[in-house]
């Protein structure tokens, strides 16, 4: 029921960013995209899933993993394909990410949003703090108080 409404947030043009471990098949298809880390946060796969998450399959199966079965979790899938028990050999699925046409094409993305000439899209800021000095000392002084008298 969560998923549905943050689908229907998504579908009417907003963000919406998730964190979610060992998902349905039904509620991973929900997804457009997915960023897939492995332990020590590298990044095993970033990137659209494509319908019932063709596209995900396809990278993990071009490079060695075991075809999905049919009907099988592609969640539960790929955390087994890079994981290390669908493929023979050592493969270093961070590696191979960096090697990547994908990874080639967010970098570009990242560098060409960095280095737009649209002035009127730049962020800028009048301040580097939202909250004036005075605000903010006032606010943690009343903090502490806090803590002081609590304990």
């Amino acid at each position: 029921m969560v998923i549905r409404a943050m689908r229907r947030i998504a579908d009417s043009g907003r963000t919406v960013v998730a964190t979610i471990h060992q998902p349905s098949a039904a509620v991973f298809n929900m997804f457009d995209d997915l960023i897939l880390l492995k332990k020590g946060g590298n990044v095993v796969f970033f990137g659209e899933l494509g319908d019932e998450s063709q596209k995900l399959v396809q990278y993990f199966e071009g490079r060695g993993a075991n075809p999905i079965g049919k009907g099988e979790n592609p969640a539960a899938w790929v955390l087994r394909a890079y994981a290390g028990e669908h493929v023979s050999n050592d493969t270093d699925w961070g590696e191979e990410y960096k090697q990547s046409d994908q990874f080639s094409q967010v970098q570009d993305q990242i560098k060409s949003i960095r280095v737009s000439k649209d002035g009127a899209k730049k962020i800028t800021f009048e301040s580097k703090y939202a909250t004036p000095i005075g605000e903010r000392v006032r606010l943690t002084v009343a903090r502490m108080l806090t803590v002081y008298r609590r304990s």
